[in-house]
C-alpha cells in the first residue's frame, strides 16, 4: 500500500505515489512538498503542437 498525492497548479498538474515513506506529522509532508509545489509553480512549459502551429503561422516565440 501508499499514499497518493495529487495537486493542480493553474494548468499544471503534479501525481505522486509513496510507498515504504510516511509522515507522522501534517507539517513534516508540508515541508517536503513545498519545494515541489514551488517547482511546478515556476515551471514553463510550451506545448508542442502549438508552439509547432505558432511557427507555421508566423507567432514563433
Amino acid at each position: 500500500m501508499g499514499n497518493l498525492f495529487y495537486a493542480t497548479v493553474g494548468n499544471k498538474s503534479l501525481f505522486a505515489i509513496f510507498t515504504g515513506v510516511y509522515f507522522e506529522r501534517g507539517e513534516d509532508f508540508a515541508a517536503f512538498i513545498a519545494p515541489k509545489l514551488t517547482a511546478l509553480r515556476a515551471h514553463r512549459h510550451a506545448d508542442p503542437l502549438l508552439s509547432w502551429a505558432g511557427s507555421k503561422l508566423g507567432f514563433a516565440e
